[in-house]
């Protein structure tokens, strides 16, 4: 039996798909370990900045030191607050969002491809 020409090509291209989205799934997964790495480092210093600003306060307030009570000081370190917790909002949405509609997009290929092997 003779196998045809076309259905050898057919092949072979599906073989180059497969190739291209295997490398395109790699890259994106190395690019989002990055991203990961990049939220875990800004939540930590963030983290950090934050207890060294609770310690300093805490330490102002057992000396009885009048500073720790000035309104635009706290205005400030709630507006500091504020903003530290937008970030994390954000990083952490980014985050929950990215895996999702890769996987989706991972099964669908799959399913693509699969679909072609069966004609």
């Amino acid at each position: 039996m003779v196998i045809a020409p076309p259905i050898e090509a057919l092949r072979a291209e599906l073989q180059q798909q497969r190739q291209h989205d295997r490398s395109e799934t790699e890259s994106r997964l190395e690019h989002l370990a990055r991203q990961i790495e990049n939220a875990a480092e800004t939540a930590e210093e963030a983290v950090n900045e934050v207890r060294d600003t609770l310690s300093q306060v805490t330490s102002d307030f057992q000396s009885g030191d009048r500073r720790a009570e000035d309104p635009f000081e706290l205005r400030r370190l709630a507006e500091s607050c504020a903003m530290q917790e937008k970030q994390l909002r954000r990083i952490e949405a980014s985050l929950d969002l990215e895996p999702r509609s890769q996987q989706e997009e991972l099964c669908g290929l799959l399913v693509r491809v699969e679909g072609l092997e069966q004609r």
